[in-house]
């Protein structure tokens, strides 16, 4: 938004199956936004698409909250749907220039990674292997966050990217309330984990 000069930004990945024509989904979503929304094809998706945002603040996404709940009511009478798959996720993808240094980073990944059945909660499904829970030390999450031990992109915190950090947990939906709730999530963790020793 116009004179925000925050550091944190969020991009999204929403995968979605289609009970009928998966191009419909595609092209709502290509059509909302001005473009901010494209779709892709991803690999765990059997007849539908994987619609991806380009990055924006938390109050961008708050201030245009009718715009997304519009997106998603059309997409639902279009016959998407996800929250019923299990081979559906949402993947929130975070600015590394949103966190102060190696040391935060490593203390979001152990809020998210170490506390299993509170992730489990709110992301509203168990680990799987395209997001699986792995309780590592501080001293391997920070190897593998420098690279200097191979990194595994199915992990629940995917250090892969080299400009974002990504969470992979949350179960598929396309429900606005539901993607508040793990966007707010991942912003009470990043705002904890600051304070971590």
């Amino acid at each position: 938004l116009k004179n925000e000069t925050t550091k944190s930004y969020f991009g999204w990945e929403w995968e979605v199956e289609a009970k009928h024509n998966p191009k419909d989904i595609a092209r709502i979503a290509n059509q909302t936004g001005n473009g901010l929304f494209y779709c892709k094809h991803d690999g765990s998706i059997r007849n539908g698409c994987e619609i991806v945002t380009h990055p924006m603040t938390y109050n961008y996404f708050r201030r245009n909250s009718k715009m997304f709940q519009e997106m998603f009511d059309k997409i639902k009478k279009a016959g998407g749907h996800s929250l019923d798959m299990d081979n559906t996720g949402v993947h929130v993808h975070i600015s590394r220039e949103a966190f102060d240094g190696a040391d935060h980073i490593i203390n979001f990944t152990r809020c998210i990674s170490q506390a299993i059945d509170y992730s489990e909660f709110i992301s509203l499904r168990k680990g799987n292997r395209y997001a699986h829970y792995r309780k590592n030390s501080t001293s391997d999450i920070k190897k593998e966050l420098e690279g200097s031990v191979s990194r595994d992109r199915y992990r629940a915190v995917n250090f892969c990217n080299r400009n974002t950090i990504e969470v992979r947990i949350y179960k598929g939906t396309i429900s606005f309330d539901a993607i508040l709730m793990y966007l707010q999530h991942i912003i009470c963790c990043m705002e904890f984990s600051k304070t971590m020793t």
